[in-house]
């Protein structure tokens, strides 16, 4: 779940793959891939800059070296790419090392997307997501609210609640960019596929009709199953970061435990008093409506809440 090991490796596949594309295709996708390297990064900016305001001096020197690593290598990421788009964009007779027809266009501008949106996800929970959960934007989740006034209690509710369900909803749509990007990118393969074996038209549409529908119902069906749950989650809300729950599924295992994550799989992520190692619960996204607000149990405080976060997540931001 730590971000500082993933962050890098998605920008060297954003920056390598997506600037190979500009340069096997050439002028065709250079506006495309642009547009969407930039969209990306210009959603990193809108989370980052807030996130660079609102904690200033809250960030351990160890935070503050991840971060310039998080930052520099984002930057490689989405920077190398949008020069070569710009370059490719801007010379009208480069028609690319090896394919410069539309559908190569196309396909170019699905790989691009494929690596924009999981490294632009990945930005958020650096910026967005972990930030809350440790306490730079507010109290952190392991913090008791009980203890805390009415009013400020139902706002801080109110705030866990909220950054479940954008934790939920920005990694549904960065599946839902991703695996369409893979099933137009196998339809385009299919197709390219049936043209070069046979100039008989039957052949190739044959092959281009059975394939899309098996690409259709494979990949569609199996995306549609992971959003459904994680919409359902999005409109209600049924759980909040920081609480404790037991499952109450009656045809599903019964499990109690603090809520320390929500992921589109394998869901609300539970752990329980006795497993502060590296065993945790989760909860499907579709199962979420059946879990109960309980009490913390007694013995249970904040610092165990603390550790069991930070065991799951990584280190905390704010600990020297």
């Amino acid at each position: 779940m730590d971000q500082r090991g993933f962050v890098p490796t998605q920008s060297i596949l954003l920056a390598v793959c997506a600037s190979l594309c500009c340069l096997v295709v050439g002028h065709a996708c250079g506006f495309a891939v642009l547009v969407i390297v930039g969209m990306g990064a210009l959603g990193t900016v809108a989370v980052g800059v807030p996130y660079a305001v609102g904690v200033r001096r809250r960030r351990t020197s160890t935070w503050r070296g991840n971060e310039r690593r998080a930052v520099i290598t984002s930057l490689l990421g989405f920077g190398v790419p949008a020069g070569f788009a710009i370059w490719a964009w801007q010379t009208p007779s480069f028609d690319g090392l090896l394919l410069h027809s539309g559908a190569a266009a196309v396909g170019a501008a699905l790989v691009a997307l494929f690596f924009t949106a999981i490294l632009t996800s990945s930005m958020i929970d650096w910026y967005l997501i972990l930030p809350f959960v440790f306490g730079l934007f507010g109290r952190a989740i392991w913090v008791d609210t009980q203890l805390l006034g009415e009013d400020e209690r139902v706002r801080e509710q109110h705030r866990r609640r909220r950054y479940a369900q954008l934790w939920v909803f920005h990694r549904g749509v960065c599946e839902l960019l991703v695996f369409s990007s893979v099933a137009f990118l196998l339809a385009i393969a299919l197709v390219a596929i049936g043209n070069a074996l046979s100039s008989d038209k039957t052949l190739p549409v044959a092959i281009e009709s059975l394939g899309g529908a098996a690409i259709g119902i494979g990949i569609f069906g199996y995306l549609g199953e992971r959003l459904r749950g994680a919409l359902s989650f999005v409109l209600s809300g049924p759980v909040r970061l920081g609480d404790w729950v037991e499952a109450r599924d009656p045809t599903g295992p019964r499990a109690r435990g603090l809520v320390v994550a929500v992921s589109i799989h394998p869901g609300v992520i539970l752990i329980g008093e006795a497993d502060l190692g590296d065993d945790r619960t989760p909860v499907p996204l579709a199962a979420a409506n059946y879990l109960s607000r309980i009490d913390r149990p007694d013995g249970v405080d904040d610092a165990w809440c603390e550790e069991a976060v930070i065991r799951h997540l990584g280190d905390d931001p704010g600990d020297d």
